[in-house]
């Protein structure tokens, strides 16, 4: 993945730095420089919600004043309609992308049979802990970001931003 990430940066190459680390470990969250950027995709719903809140004021303390902190990840719903709702949308949005891509619903049915759809699940994960979209947008201000949003949201999933003043 950081290859690939590396790879699609094109002339801005220069610019990324790529690491390998463990979400939990905080020895990354101290570098020697600030980033304008930080983006976080499908990770931090590995975190509990203590440590998702003292991962966000560690980023806060990465960014440069201006900088932005983009999170795509999991969330939670607060209730079993919503459970429902997501887990029927990440079908359907899996089952369209399979057909999009390939052609036939293979991918789809080995998306069920290994049973990824986190709202759907007929055994929780230990390894995933969603919190809900409005804790994460508190956390995230209470840290000290400012025009926290949500520019998106689907199938359980949301995709938010916030700057460092």
């Amino acid at each position: 993945m950081l290859a690939s990430t590396k790879a699609t940066a094109g002339d801005h190459e220069a610019r990324l730095i790529t690491q390998e680390f463990r979400l939990e470990a905080s020895d990354w969250r101290r570098p020697d420089f600030r980033a304008h950027a930080v983006v976080s995709s499908l990770a931090v719903h590995h975190l509990d919600g203590d440590r998702k809140q003292t991962l966000f004021r560690d980023l806060f303390g990465i960014l440069a004043p201006g900088g932005v902190f983009v999170l795509a990840d999991l969330v939670a719903p607060l209730r079993d309609v919503g459970i429902a709702v997501a887990a029927r949308m990440w079908d359907e949005a899996v089952q369209a992308r399979a057909l999009a891509l390939d052609g036939d619903l293979a991918a789809f049915e080995r998306f069920q049979a290994e049973d990824w759809n986190y709202y759907a699940m007929k055994e929780s994960d230990p390894v995933d802990k969603p919190s809900s979209l409005f804790d994460q947008l508190r956390w995230i201000e209470a840290a000290g970001f400012r025009d926290v949003d949500v520019h998106w949201m689907k199938a359980g999933h949301a995709i938010v931003s916030a700057l460092r003043p």
